[in-house]
C-alpha cells in the first residue's frame, strides 16, 4: 500500500485491498492451455498467461480501500491510477453487492454514491462486509 497520510484528528478504522479472485482468470486460461493441445502457436499462449497474471498482480498489490474517521479513500492499478478522497459527510449512499461466490469468499462490489449524484463502483474487494459496516457506523456517528 503507498503512503498514507492521515488529516489532524483522523485515525484508520478499517483497511481493504483486491480480493484474490482476480487471478482466476489466469488460472483459467493456464488450465485451457495445459489440457489443450495447442501446436500451431507454441509461444503465444503462455506469453499471454504471463500478461494475464503480471496484469492481475499489478492490480492486486497496487490497490487499496481504507476508511478513516473522517474520509473513505479508494485507490485502484498503477498506471491508470483511479483514486478517490470522499470525507464521509459527503456520501450519499453506500451499498454493498454480493455474489453467491463473493459470500462463499467474502468479497463484493462496494457502490458509492455522493451527494451531487455521481455513482461510483469498486469491484472484488476483499473483506467487503467489514468495510460496508465499518463506512456506515462512521456515517452515523459523523
Amino acid at each position: 500500500m503507498s503512503r498514507l497520510e492521515l488529516l489532524e484528528d483522523e485515525y484508520l478504522i478499517c483497511r481493504s485491498g483486491k480480493h484474490r479472485c482476480i487471478f482466476l482468470l489466469p488460472f483459467f486460461w493456464l488450465f485451457i492451455f495445459l489440457v489443450t493441445p495447442i501446436a500451431k502457436l507454441p509461444l503465444l499462449p503462455p506469453l499471454a498467461i504471463a500478461f494475464f497474471f503480471t496484469a492481475a498482480a499489478i492490480k492486486y498489490w497496487s490497490s487499496f480501500y481504507v476508511l478513516t474517521s473522517k474520509r473513505l479513500i479508494l485507490k485502484e492499478n498503477i498506471f491508470k491510477v483511479r483514486r478517490l478522497e470522499l470525507f464521509l459527510q459527503h456520501i450519499e449512499i453506500v451499498t454493498m453487492k454480493q455474489s453467491l461466490f463473493g459470500r462463499m469468499f467474502s468479497y463484493g462490489a462496494l457502490i458509492i454514491v455522493n451527494l451531487r449524484g455521481e455513482r461510483m463502483i469498486f469491484k472484488r474487494i476483499s473483506r467487503i462486509r467489514e468495510l460496508y459496516r465499518s463506512t456506515m457506523t462512521q456515517i452515523a456517528k459523523n
